[in-house]
Formats: C-alpha cells, sequence, structure tokens
C-alpha cells in the first residue's frame, strides 16, 4: 500500500522522471561516526628559529670563504713582493768608517797613525769622473809594524772582519814577491782599503795599514772638483776616464779680478789610476768664468805658452821657463800700447 502523502513519480524513461543520485561506493557516511579532519601541520617557533640561524650561518660561511678565495692571491703576492725586498746581506745596512775600523780593531790593535790616504778613485752617482780623496785628517785607521811572516794571516783575519759586514772586496795588488799588498772595500756608506808598505829588506816588518773613509767625504770633494771637469776638454775630448784628487788649489793672481788653480788629475782604466798625474791649470777672469789652460807634468812651463794678453794678465809674475833665452824667469806683464 502506498502512502498517502508520496507524490507519484514517473516511471523510468518517460519524459519528466529524473534520475536518482549517485552515490559513490566507496563513501559510506557513519553518523554515528562523524568524520574528523586532519590536523593541520604547524612549526614549533623554536624549530623555525634554529632552521633560520642555521640558514644565515650557512650564508655567511658562503660570503666569507668567497671574500677568502679573493684575499687570499692579494695577501700571497704582497707576503713574495714583501720578502724579495727583504735584504740578503747586510750590504744595505747602515755602516760608518769608525764603526768598520772597530771591527778590524777586534782582530788589529794597530798603535800608529794612518800616513797615508786612501788611493781608490771613487766615481759617485751623476758623476762623470772619479773623486780621490787627498786629505789624511778625515781617514780612520789602524796602522803598525808587522813581522813579515805575519802579515798576510792578519790580512785575512782583517779580510773576514770586513767582509762578514756585507762589504765587497777587490784585490789590487796581492802583495807577492816584492810588491806592496791593497785591498779595496766598498760598501754604500763607507770605502776601506787594506794596504803594506815593504822596504827593500824582504824580510823586515811591513807597515800595514787598515784605513775607513766614509762615502760623505767623497761627495764634500767631488761637489768641488765638479766645476772644474765641466771645463777640462781632455776629458770632453776624448772618451778616457779621469780621476782629480784633493780638493783644487785656488789662488789670487796678480792682476786684480783673476784666479788661478791647479787640479791633479789622473787616467782611469777598470776603476784603477794607470798614470802618474799632472796637475792641471785652470784660470778665472773677471768673468767669473772658469777656463782651462793645460796640464804641466814638471815644476815649470814654457814662457811662450803665455800667449795671449788674458793669459798674462792672469799668470802675470809667475814662474817659467823661457827657451829663448834659456833660464827661469817668470811670465811678462802686457805690454802697455803706446
Amino acid at each position: 500500500m502506498q502512502p498517502q502523502n508520496s507524490t507519484p513519480q514517473p516511471p523510468l524513461g518517460e519524459p519528466g522522471a529524473q534520475p536518482a543520485p549517485v552515490v559513490p561506493a566507496s563513501e559510506v557516511h557513519d553518523y554515528l561516526h562523524p568524520i574528523i579532519d586532519q590536523p593541520k601541520r604547524t612549526y614549533h617557533p623554536k624549530a623555525f628559529r634554529t632552521i633560520l640561524i642555521v640558514l644565515v650561518v650557512l650564508s655567511l660561511l658562503g660570503v666569507g670563504l668567497a671574500l677568502l678565495a679573493a684575499y687570499l692571491p692579494t695577501v700571497s703576492g704582497r707576503t713574495a713582493k714583501e720578502t724579495s725586498n727583504k735584504p740578503t746581506t747586510t750590504l744595505t745596512k747602515a755602516l760608518s768608517a769608525s764603526e768598520a775600523v772597530a771591527r778590524m780593531k777586534e782582530v788589529f790593535p794597530g798603535t800608529l797613525p794612518i800616513s797615508h790616504n786612501i788611493s781608490t778613485p771613487v766615481k759617485l752617482e751623476g758623476n762623470d769622473f772619479y773623486t780621490v780623496v787627498a786629505d789624511v785628517a778625515p781617514v780612520a785607521g789602524l796602522a803598525d809594524n808587522i813581522e813579515s811572516s805575519k802579515v798576510m794571516p792578519l790580512i785575512t783575519k782583517l779580510d773576514t772582519s770586513l767582509t762578514s759586514y756585507g762589504m765587497t772586496a777587490n784585490v789590487i795588488s796581492d802583495g807577492t814577491g816584492a810588491a806592496s799588498y791593497q785591498a779595496d772595500y766598498s760598501h754604500p756608506d763607507v770605502l776601506c782599503q787594506i794596504t803594506t808598505t815593504r822596504s827593500a829588506d824582504s824580510n823586515a816588518p811591513q807597515l800595514l795599514e787598515a784605513k775607513c773613509l766614509d762615502i760623505e767625504a767623497y761627495l764634500e770633494v767631488a761637489s768641488t772638483q765638479r766645476p772644474f771637469y765641466n771645463v777640462y776638454s781632455p776629458a770632453q775630448a776624448t772618451s778616457s776616464e779621469v780621476a782629480f784628487t784633493g780638493k783644487p788649489e785656488v789662488k789670487a793672481s796678480a792682476t786684480p779680478g783673476y784666479q788661478l788653480a791647479e787640479l791633479p788629475v789622473s787616467s782611469i782604466a777598470n776603476g784603477q789610476i794607470v798614470s802618474a798625474s799632472v796637475r792641471a791649470m785652470f784660470y778665472q777672469p773677471p768673468s767669473g768664468i772658469w777656463y782651462y789652460f793645460k796640464d804641466r807634468a814638471q815644476k815649470l812651463i814654457e814662457c811662450e805658452q803665455y800667449n795671449t794678453d788674458v793669459l798674462k794678465n792672469a799668470y802675470v809674475g809667475q814662474p817659467c821657463r823661457s827657451l829663448s833665452k834659456d833660464i827661469d824667469t817668470t811670465v811678462p806683464a802686457v805690454k802697455k800700447k803706446s
């Protein structure tokens, strides 16, 4: 029997019929036990902070490694450069003549005064000529008469004391036979020299001198020589090198306004003097400019060499040798015009 309140439905397949709702076979509703939604995943604040710290540390570590990779080549290059700039010897160490002599005194307590200057010519930077300091006074050194058999062993000890300080040795004469000994020692600040002076008796004691001179002494002397080298025509005309010894000897002429000067000059080969010195003669008229006259090896030169009024005015009254009269006389004055 049909319920009274039910609404008649058209048979399936007829017009107006509604299809029955499709219920998935797997979906079974148990209204006594409703479906509970799965809980959403959440992160604890402490865990989040830990992860953030790890990420920051990793980022900083990456930046640090990148900077280190970029910085290491610079450090390595600078370290290599600094290492290459370090002095490898004591040659660049500041040194004075008195310090060098003090080192030699440890093995050679020479008690005699130095009697010879240092004969080594020095070519200073910027100069085209060599300089020899003629004075003995600025030389610091030791000297004594040493038995012939003890000379070379003592020289060996002196050599060690100087070369161990970074000085470069140059043996000029080894002292064999009848020759005297000479060795030069160079340093940017100091020049030293060890020499012997032998007597005719080969068995007699030899005068041994170990002496040093500050390069500043050469600078001072060279500054007085330079104006004369600039007008010394023999050096300008050839490729030969010359050495000037000592400061120029300047004196007033007998003619007011004129000056005279002489300077010993020698030829140089391989850094050593190879000729006996001659005296280069210079004169200065009232213009204040120095002029070269000539070299003289002997005490007097011929009076006929003073063949101009300027030369006669400069050298009037100076000794000369008259060839025509074969006598020693003086340079005559300029004849006054009538």
